[in-house]
This record gives C-alpha cells, structure tokens and sequence, in this order.
C-alpha cells in the first residue's frame, strides 16, 4: 500500500532534484506530491507543481525546472521543508 506521510521526503527529494537539475526525477516526485492518496496541499504549491509537470509533458525541461524551483520556497514556507 501506499504511505500517506511520504510527501515529507519528497519534498526533500523534489528539492535536491530541482539543485541538480534532474527534471526527470522532479517529475517523478511532483506526480507523488499530488496523488490523490497524499495529503491535500495549498492551492499555490499544487499549482506550480501541476504547471511543471505540464511543462515537462511538452518537452520543455527548462520550464519545467523554473516551475519545480518555484515549489521550494513555497513548500519551505508552509513548513514541509
């Protein structure tokens, strides 16, 4: 089954993906922070989140990487980091 306390190090992880630029792997945690079996999170964080996955369905990792380095600051404000 699936942890429903796992968004704590994904938020970890996200951000050290976003510092080394693994947009990938980004990706990968961005999909886990916003499952449905996760905790519900701030409409601001889930938004860029949500528009660095649709950044990098099109192919443009840089975008993509803008919008996940967008998510930590936000993240560390609501205190998941």
């Amino acid at each position: 089954g699936r942890l429903p306390f796992l968004w704590v190090a994904a938020f970890v992880l996200l951000s050290l993906a976003v510092t080394e630029h693994q947009v990938t792997r980004a990706v990968e945690l961005a999909q886990l922070l916003l499952d449905p079996l996760q905790m519900a999170l701030p409409d601001d964080l889930t938004a860029v989140l949500e528009k660095g996955l649709q950044a990098a369905q099109q192919n443009d990792d840089e975008r993509a990487q803008m919008a996940f380095a967008e998510a930590i600051p936000l993240a560390t404000g609501y205190g998941y980091l």
